[in-house]
């Protein structure tokens, strides 16, 4: 069972808008588990009873909200973008941007996953990903939606969260760098521009880097340390190694 979980530090919060982890953490539930994968996002896992969220200024964090198993009766509503109201099945997901007024609420138990990400996070993926037009970085919301990505991704991150397997930081990593280039590509408001690449990471480049991985399996190994290897940027070195 789970039965611990991260408050989130008081600079993550703004005067009017409120973290959502800051509202999950008051809610009572039959179990919950925070992990913070890094210091722009956290996930939230919840074996939930019936409950909600207000969020009249908004919300300092994207919220995305992950159902493993069926509600039968779920209500989002987003200022200006609409309200659904009805049942949301086993890997199905909605989107609640930052800063957006509104309010969620549930009826029933159920279990969900929640990915809570800092638009900083995305800002400095696309930066460092060499998006054209990152000043143009801004989520859409979602009522209600079934992503292949998304439930795959969210499937491995409770996993890793259940799990103690060895380099369990550098995979919570990876799996975040995934999350948000798919966010990037998909649920934009304005579609992201990205340079293109016609080669990646040099072969000595990924000889040092596997050379270094190979002697220090004991150790927590994370893609900012590899990176540093090789004198680049972790995004940057991601994308790179992936093409290589």
């Amino acid at each position: 069972t789970f039965n611990f979980c991260l408050l989130p530090s008081a600079s993550n919060q703004s005067l009017m808008s409120i973290n959502p982890l800051t509202l999950f953490v008051t809610k009572p539930s039959i179990t919950s588990q925070s992990v913070r994968v890094e210091k722009d996002l956290s996930l939230h896992y919840r074996h939930d009873l019936p409950g909600e969220l207000q969020a009249p200024d908004g919300f300092t964090h994207h919220l995305i909200t992950f159902f493993l198993t069926d509600n039968e009766l779920q209500t989002t509503h987003l200022e200006g973008h609409g309200e659904y109201g009805g049942k949301m099945a086993q890997g199905e997901f909605y989107l609640y941007p930052a800063g957006v007024s509104g309010f969620t609420r549930w009826q029933g138990i159920d279990k969900t996953l929640h990915l809570i990400i800092k638009p900083h996070l995305l800002e400095e993926i696309a930066l460092k990903t060499e998006c054209l037009n990152p000043e143009r970085i801004e989520l859409r919301p979602v009522l209600k939606k079934n992503d292949p990505n998304i439930e795959q991704l969210a499937q491995l991150y409770l996993r890793e969260m259940q799990s103690e397997l060895f380099g369990g930081q550098l995979y919570l990593e990876s799996l975040s760098n995934l999350l948000g280039v798919h966010l990037l590509r998909h649920y934009c408001v304005f579609k992201p521009v990205f340079r293109q690449y016609n080669s990646g990471l040099a072969s000595a480049k990924i000889r040092q880097t596997i050379d270094y991985i190979q002697s220090n399996l004991d150790k927590n190994l994370s893609l900012k340390v590899m990176a540093a290897q090789v004198g680049m940027d972790r995004y940057y070195f991601a994308t790179q190694f992936k093409q290589a």
